[in-house]
């Protein structure tokens, strides 16, 4: 039900076009999550930012992110060719390497609690 009026308050924004799409699911305190997505023409691009108010702080909190996947450059950049990271760091539970040949300011980050995955695709 909440899903389906969060979906119906945005859908009724000025500048939010038709393709955004509210899913709820139980959060694991017994709370709900809706998870928001913007799709279809003239939803594109990196605008939007999602906030709310709370009415009641002893009983609900409101989190926002964003879910970017990466984008496959075309190469390699890590290879005995390519050369290996100049440093690294574990934060969090993630592996951070940077300091590459090819882009000496880039850093790149593990899955969280398994260090050697630098999978790009987001299945969870």
């Amino acid at each position: 039900v909440m899903a389906g009026r969060v979906e119906t308050a945005v859908l009724d924004l000025p500048n939010v076009a038709p393709g955004v799409t509210c899913v709820s699911s139980s959060g694991g305190t017994g709370g709900t999550k809706v998870k928001i997505t913007f799709d279809g023409v003239g939803n594109e691009g990196d605008g939007w930012a999602v906030t709310g108010r709370v009415i009641n702080k002893a009983d609900a909190a409101i989190l926002s992110f964003k879910v970017t996947p990466g984008v496959e450059p075309g190469e390699d950049l890590i290879s005995a060719t390519k050369g290996w990271p100049h440093c690294g760091a574990f934060y969090s539970q993630r592996l951070l390497i940077g300091g590459f040949k090819s882009l000496p300011n880039a850093w790149m980050f593990s899955k969280v609690g398994d260090y050697f995955n630098y999978d790009k695709r987001f299945v969870e």
